[in-house]
């Protein structure tokens, strides 16, 4: 299910950056429903280790959602397509079915790719 959320709802709508901060915060809600629902029917030592463990989980995932929004758009994706040291990314468009990048080579040469794949 999860990955038919991911791949139908998630990235056509947000994006694969948005999308990741989703799934995180997702994440986070989830832990610490995990937190709320916890009974206390074991020994008070087990109980209170419990609820450390998941009090630190969900301190995490709130960390690394909060960090994760504060990369600049287009940085995963991005960094992604221009993965060689002289070309610049010009322009990035992410659709439903494509991602279209143009970059500059170091000569003043611009490339198209489309998916990854260099069209011209």
């Amino acid at each position: 299910m999860g990955a038919v959320l991911a791949g139908f709802a998630l990235l056509p709508r947000w994006e694969i950056q948005t999308s990741t901060l989703f799934i995180a915060a997702s994440s986070g809600v989830a832990t610490f429903a995990l937190l709320l629902a916890e009974s206390s029917r074991e020994n008070a030592y087990a109980h209170a280790q419990r609820r450390l463990g998941l009090s630190g989980c969900f301190l995490v995932t709130l960390l690394m959602a909060f960090g994760w929004s504060q990369l600049p758009k287009n940085v995963l994706i991005g960094k992604s397509v221009a993965s060689q040291e002289d070309v610049k990314l010009i322009a990035l468009s992410q659709g439903v079915n494509e991602t279209v990048s143009i970059m500059e080579q170091a000569n003043g040469m611009r490339r198209i790719m489309i998916n990854g794949h260099r069209r011209c």
